[in-house]
């Protein structure tokens, strides 16, 4: 699976560019945040990856800049925890008061997931005037869950009143 990279929306309320990217674990390597920081949605079935897996994706992601993570599909739980126990070892004590978020929504559908991601990801202070996007990345074999994605990135405003409406 080669991996592609598209800018597909501006969410106004936000003020961020809405970015899809659809690789494999594998070719993660080649992901190039298009802002110095960005949110994060992870949608990746992780169930059957090994704990070294998720460590490297979640390393390359922290790498990258991601400030705010939010992980969903199958063993997201253990996404977020393994993301949490890779900054606490970066730094168990910051000095400074910047905390770069995780949450998981296991019991979440994939538009609710991505309605959180769009309406309540805030990042840290810190990192307000350098987040200028939010990015989907979706792993593995999910080219179903991709065209949701890209559906809600391009019509940010439309897609969280649909939600909305429906009740999510």
């Amino acid at each position: 699976m080669s991996a592609t990279f598209e800018q597909v929306g501006h969410d106004r309320s936000s003020g961020r560019d809405l970015c899809l990217y659809v690789s494999s674990p594998a070719s993660l390597s080649a992901f190039r945040a298009p802002s110095p920081h960005f949110v994060c949605l992870l949608v990746w079935d992780s169930l059957e990856e090994s704990v070294e897996t998720v460590s490297h994706i979640a390393e390359q992601v922290l790498a990258s800049g991601c400030v705010y993570l939010c992980a969903w599909g199958p063993g997201c739980e253990r996404v977020h925890d393994i993301f949490d126990e890779i900054l606490v070892g970066k730094d168990p004590d910051p000095a400074d008061d910047s905390v770069v978020m995780t949450t998981w929504h296991a019991d979440e559908s994939l538009e609710d997931a991505l309605w959180f991601f769009l309406r309540s990801t805030s990042p840290d202070e810190r990192y307000e005037d350098s987040c200028r996007s939010s990015v989907v990345i979706v792993l593995g074999g999910a080219a179903d869950h991709a065209v949701v994605v890209r559906h809600a990135l391009a019509q940010p405003t439309d897609f969280a009143r649909r939600v909305e409406d429906a009740g999510g």
